[in-house]
């Protein structure tokens, strides 16, 4: 009887195996296949790894269950060095259902150029049917392309200041600061910034020399250097600095020229603010003396310049008041010839101014004298060539007795 029983079940378990395998053939052959979709993104870049995430999504379209297995994932630089490897343990998906798998892993490159990798994908993937799985291997590779990304990556944001010093008769030195800003999440480095100094007419007039270094990621850094522009520069309407260069990004352990160019204005000196910080005197004489037509005086006028340039004074125009009772009126008006003041020397300039005796010596309200003479000169002082200059004036007061 025991043996009766343990044939009998021998024999329904092949019959059920038997049953099985045929509906696992025929289901295996009616099968649908799955879609696969697979994506890999970026989801952060720093200066020592790319995190990449890799999502697949598997639509079973079938009325029995499908089940994954093993996957692995192996990605790969173009030279063939393995810069990444993950593992997705997979699982069950139901009929006509669709199911995700995800995995993120963090890559460094070490120096490989990752503008392509390979992304190999291998597992297993078949039918689920109660308790038999029938499984085959699957094998996809994927080729990633990460210029686009690369090119993508923002350049330094650049703010450039510049201050003039000391001048001479042909250049004007330049302080010159860039606050340069990276927006990446990576280092970048710039080793050299290439700066012209252009007028509005695209005429070069001078240059800066900054030497560059590291921007951290999210980070600032202030660029200091010096040069130089042309004193033609002064008479530009505007200055323009163009600033190009290529900062270096140091991605996952790789590095990349990110090409940059910039242009911005900056501000024209102003030619007060370019001279000695010592005065400028003006010193001015008056001799006067009798003649038929009116009291003729001598008027001289001297100017100092403490600059290490030549000066020029042009448009010198002096005016001479009577004053009574502190009200002044104006009795002559002449002009004295300019010319160049050189550097760190006094210039010299002379003129005549004829008082008639009408105004003289008709009073207003006063005495027929008046109480005191007032001298106003003033003076368009320049530098030679240049077409912006300096107002000076000076104003001169004499006590009035040309007769004694």
């Amino acid at each position: 009887m025991k043996k009766k029983i343990i044939t009998f079940l021998i024999v329904m378990i092949t019959i059920i195996n038997l049953i099985a395998a045929t509906l696992l053939f025929f289901d295996i052959q009616l099968m649908q296949t799955p879609e696969a979709t697979i994506k890999i993104d970026i989801i952060e870049i720093n200066s020592d790894e790319v995190i990449l995430q890799t999502t697949i999504d598997i639509d079973n379209p079938n009325s029995f269950g499908l089940i994954t297995k093993n996957l692995e994932i192996f990605i790969n630089t173009p030279g063939g060095d393995e810069v990444a490897h993950m593992l997705i343990e997979g699982g069950n998906i139901p009929p006509n259902e669709k199911k995700t798998f995800t995995a993120a892993v963090s890559v460094a490159f070490d120096g490989h150029s990752p503008e392509l990798l390979t992304t190999r994908i291998t597992g297993s993937i078949g039918v689920n049917i109660g308790f038999i799985q029938k499984t085959l291997p699957i094998a996809i590779s994927i080729v990633t392309s990460m210029e686009d990304i690369i090119k993508e990556l923002a350049p330094p944001s650049i703010y450039v200041q510049a201050e003039f010093g000391e001048i001479t008769q042909e250049s004007i030195n330049i302080t010159g600061r860039i606050d340069a800003y990276n927006p990446n999440t990576f280092d970048i480095f710039i080793e050299d910034f290439s700066i012209e100094i252009k007028t509005e007419t695209d005429n070069i007039v001078g240059n800066l020399n900054i030497s560059g270094g590291t921007i951290g990621a999210k980070g600032s850094t202030k660029f200091d250097g010096g040069g130089m522009i042309l004193i033609e520069a002064l008479n530009a309407k505007m200055l323009l600095v163009n600033i190009s260069g290529a900062a270096g990004a140091e991605i996952a352990g790789f590095n990349k020229s990110i090409p940059f160019s910039i242009e911005a204005e900056i501000k024209l000196p102003d030619i007060g603010a370019l001279l000695s910080s010592d005065p400028t005197d003006l010193v001015i004489k008056a001799d006067f003396k009798a003649s038929a037509i009116g009291l003729i005086s001598d008027v001289a006028l001297e100017v100092h310049n403490p600059n290490k340039i030549a000066l020029v004074a042009n448009d010198i125009v002096v005016s001479m008041y009577r004053i009574d009772n502190e009200e002044e009126r104006l009795i002559s008006k002449g002009d004295l010839e300019g010319g160049i003041i050189e550097a760190e020397t006094v210039g010299f300039f002379k003129g005549q101014l004829v008082v008639p005796y009408a105004e003289l010596l008709i009073p207003r309200g006063g005495n027929v004298m008046p109480d005191w003479m007032k001298i106003i000169v003033r003076a368009n002082v320049s530098i030679p060539g240049i077409n912006q200059s300096l107002w000076l004036g000076l104003i001169g007061y004499q006590d009035f007795h040309p007769f004694k």
